[in-house]
């Protein structure tokens, strides 16, 4: 794929940094746009070694959303998302999506109408199980991020994007490379980048295991299992399956653990087998496919950890006069996935406002 040097003559070029879905989905957004771009990331997506906050490293992902610090602007976020896997779901095999239903088994009792009911309509189950208060399905996007990404980075390329591989400390590097407008899709990383005391990571490990049960669709809990905050989930991707997960706040660590691993595959065979599933005993019998640990970007005071930063920063002006800015997009927690279109959409529209105004500026 194109590369670009480390300087850049045009002021109106918009540096994003970071290549994971958020990053990759702002940058085909601006580019739709008109306005070159020039995506900087230490590692991209096929590049195999040790790539902290990537999001290929938690791939596969299913559109989830979470209410966080402001629902009604999520809901908004996820709509715009979920219309985009909608027409990328025409053609999977490209695109790596595709519509599926989820099932998910409630412990507490639901909010019939939170802020994501219009977004996703549910189809109650007639009949709960006992410890549950409610069980519901849903039809929502399947996305395969070994699939997007790479469709994301052809889809730059084709556009007249291109790629350095950089790893970015401070905006000012890119400032000094030229750039007037820059976009911070850094997720994790920000906290370091931008001095953000509300980023931490949010760690979870994941096993990645053959569908030799056959199973036909994604099942979960939400995650208020007495004495637990763990949500427990069994993922469907036609022969592939994913088990989780964790959520260790504030944890750094990458390593897979062993005991944590065999636990998830306990809850998740008890889950199948509260769904129905006749042979639910069998899940992870075999080797697995793959075990990951992906630190997802929490952002937000305590008890919060999707309060997204989305908005534009002015960061004064270059030797010429020209206005300088950032427009920050990190934060997502565990929906950068399901809010990666929305909030590019955003960040185009700011990237295309004159810099001079007001109009692009929205703090959260």
């Amino acid at each position: 794929m194109a590369q670009h040097s480390d300087r850049t003559s045009a002021p109106h070029t918009l540096g994003v940094i970071g290549a994971g879905v958020v990053g990759l989905c702002s940058a085909v957004r601006v580019l739709e746009r008109g306005i070159p771009v020039v995506v900087y990331s230490e590692r991209r997506f096929g590049d195999h070694s040790s790539a902290r906050g990537l999001s290929s490293v938690a791939a596969p992902a299913m559109f989830t959303p979470y209410a966080g610090a402001d629902p009604a602007r999520l809901a908004r976020w996820c709509r715009s998302s979920l219309d985009e896997y909608r027409r990328l779901a025409e053609h999977p095999a490209q695109t790596g999506v595709r519509i599926g239903v989820l099932r998910e088994y409630c412990y507490a009792p639901h909010l019939s109408n939170g802020p994501f009911t219009d977004v996703l309509p549910e189809r109650a189950l007639p009949h709960v199980p006992p410890g549950f208060a409610y069980a519901y399905d849903t039809q929502r996007p399947h996305i395969l991020t070994a699939t997007l990404l790479p469709w994301l980075e052809g889809r730059i390329a084709a556009l007249g994007g291109t790629f350095v591989a950089r790893a970015v400390k401070s905006p000012a590097e890119l400032f000094d490379a030229g750039h007037a407008t820059i976009v911070n899709c850094t997720g994790v990383t920000a906290a370091a980048l931008s001095s953000d005391p509300l980023v931490r990571p949010l760690a979870g490990q994941v096993l990645h295991v053959a569908n030799t049960i056959g199973l036909t669709r994604s099942v979960q809990d939400d995650a208020r299992r007495p004495g637990s905050s763990n949500a427990t989930y069994v993922f469907c991707y036609g022969d592939r399956l994913v088990l989780g997960s964790t959520f260790r706040e504030g944890d750094w660590s990458e390593a897979v653990k062993t005991d944590v691993e065999h636990d998830i595959i306990d809850r998740c065979r008890e889950l199948l087998r509260v769904d129905g599933w006749a042979n639910w005993d069998d899940l992870a019998r075999g080797e697995a496919i793959a075990r990951h640990v992906g630190l997802r970007p929490g952002r937000g005071p305590t008890g919060i950890t999707e309060d997204p930063r989305v908005e534009v920063e002015p960061a004064g002006r270059d030797p010429d006069g020209h206005p300088r800015r950032v427009i920050h997009n990190y934060g997502h927690g565990r929906s950068g996935v399901t809010l990666a279109w929305g909030c590019a959409d955003d960040v185009a529209a700011w990237a295309a406002a004159s810099p001079e105004g007001e109009g692009g500026r929205e703090k959260s």
